[in-house]
């Protein structure tokens, strides 16, 4: 079964359920609005802006996929110990794609902001440096290629060549800080991403209530599961 997402709960099975959320809420309307929104900074057909969005939906969790991670893990799942933790696995996922080869800067910069900031607590891209990241949180090789597999998406226009996943090194998240905090500074371009996180946000928090409902966090985010469940029995 391993990767695993949670306790039970499949990588790959997690990341299907966050897709069919959001090809189910999101018609190709949202699409065609956000692709003139977003047409003022980058040209992008609405067909590749909801191709883009079902492929970050489907590899968000990417950073959950480090050994770091799944050791926590026996082969069903189940958690060895008493806690587990997936702190600091958006970096890791971030990593990923910065490391991939794209056909366009600002789309791969929408891309990584939107995995970094797929959590509720948002995090700037002032304070990645200050994290405490250990090396291990960012070896996806051996378990992140599941999810590769799984999702062997056509992504011509997007991705230059084959989607690929490897162990990073800290210096490859340097790199990625430092690109990120450079590529921030163009005026006007950041904003761009709330179009591709805002699905990926609803999808990924619809399918972890259903299957983690004795997540401790769970209570804290009632209303705002509530509120999205409504608009999911309304579409």
């Amino acid at each position: 079964m391993k990767p695993c997402a949670f306790s039970n709960q499949t990588l790959i099975g997690h990341s299907k359920g966050a897709v069919n959320k959001v090809e189910k809420i999101f018609n190709n309307q949202y699409f065609i609005v956000a692709s003139k929104r977003l047409s003022k900074v980058y040209d992008i057909d609405w067909k590749q802006l909801k191709k883009l969005t079902i492929f970050l939906t489907a590899f968000h969790d990417m950073g959950k996929a480090a050994e770091y991670y799944q050791r926590q893990f026996d082969d069903e799942c189940k958690p060895i110990g008493k806690t587990t933790t997936f702190i600091y696995h958006e970096i890791g996922g971030s990593v990923f794609l910065f490391k991939n080869n794209w056909n366009n800067e600002i789309i791969k910069f929408w891309s990584v902001l939107t995995i970094m900031n797929h959590l509720n607590a948002i995090r700037g891209i002032h304070t990645i440096s200050g994290v405490n990241l250990r090396k291990e949180m960012l070896y996806l090789k051996k378990y992140g290629e599941a999810l590769i597999n799984e999702f062997d998406r056509d992504m011509e226009g997007i991705i230059d060549g084959k989607l690929n996943v490897n162990d990073y090194e800290m210096r490859d998240f340097q790199l990625m800080v430092e690109w990120l905090k450079a590529f921030s500074m163009k005026k006007n371009i950041a904003k761009g991403y709330i179009f591709l996180l805002a699905p990926l946000i609803v999808g990924d928090n619809l399918d972890s209530n259903e299957q983690r409902s004795v997540d401790e966090g769970s209570k804290a985010k009632s209303r705002f599961i509530k509120s999205l469940e409504e608009m999911e029995n309304e579409s």
